[in-house]
């Protein structure tokens, strides 16, 4: 399957304008638009279900205490995903590696495509040989604020929820 081929077919058949296309259905063109950006630009991450994102990542460790992803790719995915327009009140990235929950936040220094995880983290979730592609769940939004408040912190502890 040519990924390239697929979305240029999906995109000749969303009208641009309504005018352009006067029998077609905007409302369900707009949808669709809207599906294939979202597909197209959340390569990283898929729905797995109604509370967590799938992503593949390379896991490597941290030497801070913060698990930190790059900073470009943290924004983006704020944005995208959590609907992010820059609102502090916001909650932070949950994901979980193994057994875990954590907070992650954007790191200058990480590579992209990257997880960047204290020790204490990468111990508990079975990853022997850093840097290792591994299957990581992002929370969605809401489950990443109910996480946060079983907590009982509004950042929990790096170690994890």
């Amino acid at each position: 399957m040519d990924i390239n081929h697929d979305f240029a077919s999906v995109v000749e058949r969303v009208p641009s304008r309504s005018s352009e296309r006067p029998d077609s259905d905007p409302i369900a063109a707009k949808g669709l638009y809207y599906m294939v950006c979202h597909m197209v630009l959340n390569r990283m991450f898929e729905q797995f279900s109604r509370s967590y994102y799938l992503g593949r990542l390379y896991v490597q460790p941290n030497e801070g205490d913060a698990p930190a992803m790059c900073e470009r790719q943290h924004r983006a995915v704020r944005r995208q995903l959590y609907d992010d327009v820059g609102d502090s009140e916001r909650p932070p990235l949950v994901m979980k590696l193994g057994s875990r929950h954590f907070p992650v936040t954007g790191g200058e220094s990480v590579p992209a495509d990257t997880l960047a995880v204290p020790p204490v983290i990468l111990s508990d979730s079975g990853v022997e040989h850093p840097p290792s592609l591994r299957e990581v769940l992002l929370a969605t939004d809401d489950r990443a604020e109910q996480l946060l408040s079983l907590s009982g912190a509004d950042r929990p502890e790096p170690a994890g929820i």
